[in-house]
């Protein structure tokens, strides 16, 4: 049932188009020095209306909350925008990450390569490539320049196809321990949660991530308990990289 104050357009039906849904057009209309909204209906095949006037600071009030939804919607977009291009330059490779590399106009230099557990790849003219640590940005950079010799010029495109390269693991009393690949930045709490938590017998206090840079070996503490009881900690927000150790004693 349609509200009383909607009229029936006479001598007028849809039904050729065959609008059996709830269908709504809204049009604001200034006209005789007056504002009115018009409110078109396709129901059930037949098209219904209702006209009303409006005062001046209605419209305004609906004029500024359009206004600000769209500035909203549209702030939220280039926000999204914004952070998948900056995961997109900020992601280094890692060994196992799959890629796709293409020159233009270069049909035979178009290859899908696997990150070698050495970190280094192998492309057509340019030899063996050191590639763990940079970016796919970067990357371009380093193949054009080393084609340049060969191809003045060469545009070149990397893809990350897949970042199996870009894995922590999980030791110790955990539920599910083993190796985990991170498709995004993530905390120790929530690749915990990929381990299904901890057993009844792990000692959350403890809790260790070790990492290796330069060659060197290092230990950052991480207290399970606290994120259970709802304290806020550096710790909490402490993102592992590829490589990472989580050690639950």
């Amino acid at each position: 049932m349609l509200p009383y104050f909607f009229e029936k357009l006479k001598n007028f039906s849809c039904s050729t188009f065959n609008l059996c849904f709830l269908t709504w057009i809204l049009l604001f209309i200034y006209y005789d020095d007056t504002y009115q909204l018009l409110i078109i209906l396709f129901y059930n095949n037949e098209i219904y209306y209702n006209l009303t006037k409006l005062k001046k600071e209605t419209v305004d009030n609906l004029m500024k909350h359009i206004a600000f939804l769209i500035a909203f919607c549209c702030t939220s977009l280039l926000a999204g925008f914004s952070s998948l291009a900056q995961n997109a330059d900020s992601y280094t490779l890692n060994p196992g990450d799959q890629l796709h590399i293409s020159v233009w106009r270069e049909e035979t230099l178009d290859k899908e390569v696997t990150v070698l557990p050495d970190g280094r790849i192998t492309f057509p003219l340019i030899g063996s490539v050191d590639v763990v640590g940079v970016s796919s940005i970067e990357l371009e950079e380093i193949i054009e320049e080393k084609l340049s010799e060969t191809i003045p010029g060469a545009e070149v495109t990397v893809l990350v196809l897949a970042v199996n390269g870009n894995r922590v693991f999980v030791i110790g009393k955990a539920l599910r321990p083993g190796e985990f690949v991170m498709n995004s930045k993530m905390t120790v709490a929530q690749v915990l949660s990929l381990a299904g938590g901890l057993d009844r017998f792990a000692d959350g206090n403890s809790i260790k991530v070790q990492r290796i840079e330069g060659g060197n070996i290092r230990y950052f503490e991480y207290n399970f308990d606290d994120l259970l009881s709802g304290e806020v900690k550096d710790s909490m927000g402490f993102i592992l990289k590829a490589g990472d150790v989580v050690i639950v004693p």
